[in-house]
Formats: structure tokens, C-alpha cells, sequence
């Protein structure tokens, strides 16, 4: 799990050469899994945190492992927050976390990805969630069964 988010993390960093990431772990970070499809929800989460972050502020993806049955993987970024009703619907489909009313880069994207990690995740038997406010930023966090 911890290469896997590294690499990703890698990639990004390759395209963003302005933003920092840290991948930390504590525990047993392995668990049963789709690598391929994990690691579309990871770039998801990451490119998401690349885009809506505070640029100035690292994006940290922490992997914990302590619990015998899941591992646990957040992804987290300073920034504007995610508003507490979108907070509510960002996993729905058609549905987009910042406002981008305006013809931004980001008025490209169809309100998908959270979507479709949301489905990947589940598929493996885990929750995602995000908690997100002014003081402590955005984290997603991924809960995975071990197997």
C-alpha cells in the first residue's frame, strides 16, 4: 500500500513540480486488494487535492494499519473547504465539490471521480468519507477491509 501511494504520488509531483507530498505510515500498512483500481482512487483523491489545495501547503496521504482488520488510508490538503451540504452529496454522481462556475481548468470535469472511487471502494468492502472545514482542511479518508 505504502509504494503503491508513493507512486502515485511520484507521478503527480512529475506533473506538479510546485506541490509537496508526504506519504507516512504507522502499522501494518497490507491489505487484500485491486492495485489497478486502488490506485485510481488514490490518484483521484491526490489529483483532487493537487487541484483544489492550498499550493503553498503539503498534501499528506497517511496510511495506518493498527487495527487487525482494516487499514486505513486519508488523504489530506489545506484549502478552501468542501461547504457541509456538498460534503453531504460529493459521492453522488454528476456531482463536483467547489464551486467552478466560472471557466476555470477545473470547469472541465464531469463530477465523476468521487463518484466512481466511491463505487471502487465499496467494491472492496470498504467506506470513504470526507471531513472537511476552515481549521483542519479537506481529508478523504478510505477504510479497507485487510481481505
Amino acid at each position: 500500500m505504502v509504494a503503491l501511494c508513493q507512486e502515485i504520488a511520484d507521478e503527480l509531483r512529475a506533473i506538479h513540480t510546485d506541490r509537496d507530498f508526504e506519504v507516512t505510515h504507522d502499522g501494518d500498512p497490507t491489505c487484500s486488494c485491486d492495485a489497478a483500481r486502488l490506485g485510481q482512487v488514490l490518484s483521484n483523491l491526490m489529483g483532487n487535492a493537487t487541484q483544489y489545495g492550498d499550493r503553498e501547503q503539503p498534501i499528506t496521504v497517511r496510511i495506518v494499519g493498527n487495527d487487525p482488520d482494516t487499514v486505513t488510508i486519508a488523504v489530506h490538503n489545506m484549502g478552501s473547504p468542501i461547504p457541509t451540504d456538498t460534503q453531504k452529496l460529493v459521492f453522488h454522481s454528476w456531482m463536483r465539490g467547489q464551486d467552478v462556475s466560472d471557466e476555470s481548468e477545473h470547469s472541465t470535469h464531469l463530477g465523476l471521480g468521487l463518484y466512481i472511487a466511491k463505487l471502487i471502494v465499496e467494491a472492496h468492502g470498504g467506506e470513504i468519507s470526507v471531513a472537511s472545514n476552515e481549521q483542519t482542511g479537506t481529508t478523504f479518508s478510505l477504510r479497507l477491509p485487510r481481505s
